[in-house]
């Protein structure tokens, strides 16, 4: 029996690596997180999609009616906020000319 010794010009280095097992499993992992990563992206964007459209008719009517009634007190009439005669409501216009009257005037 003759026993064969391998020396060091005999091995290459890489002999003992299955490249196509390698390439193979490499691309499998590839497309198995692509998909998976797509997936996820497509469920949130469902769930996020019913939720902006629950979100954005929640008490809309209700909005729109307070903020009419914010601007009407900005820019309406000069009125008494309370009974007592001690807090008053001025339209931001005139406020400003107020205000710019009282500086010059100092």
């Amino acid at each position: 029996m003759s026993e064969t010794t391998n020396t060091a010009a005999d091995v290459t280095p890489g002999d003992d690596i299955d490249v196509q097992a390698l390439v193979t499993w490499g691309l499998v992992s590839v497309i198995i997180t692509t998909v998976l990563i797509f997936g996820l992206y497509g469920l949130y964007n469902l769930y996020s999609a019913e939720q902006r459209s629950e979100k954005s008719y929640i008490n809309y009517d209700e909005s729109v009616a307070e903020i009419n009634n914010q601007k009407d007190k900005l820019t309406g009439q000069v009125r008494w906020l309370d009974g007592e005669g001690t807090t008053l409501s001025v339209p931001i216009s005139r406020a400003k000319e107020l205000t710019l009257q009282e500086f010059s005037s100092k």
